[in-house]
């Protein structure tokens, strides 16, 4: 099977989910183990706020195709923008 075939079978918000787990991952064992690993205190906060943000965009986009799910934050929007005018 080629790679293009491949690729298509893998969903990219999947695959967006997995990648914010093993930085998350990554982040607890440099957390858990200070001495072992020598790490910078500004990649570690890069590394743990991207993470987040991969989450955060997975999360967003399935509330956005969910109905039962896209409640709260269509009703905040919804609310939101006659009180901030």
């Amino acid at each position: 099977m080629p790679f293009n075939q491949r690729l298509q079978i893998v969903d990219e918000w999947s695959l967006i989910i997995i990648i914010a787990n093993v930085l998350h991952s990554i982040y607890v064992i440099i957390l858990l183990f200070p001495k072992d690993i020598k790490q910078s205190k500004g990649n570690m906060d890069l590394m743990f706020g991207l993470a987040n943000f991969l989450i955060w965009v997975g999360i967003t986009k399935y509330l956005k195709y969910s109905d039962s799910l896209n409640i709260l934050p269509a009703t905040s929007i919804r609310v939101g923008l006659p009180i901030a005018k």
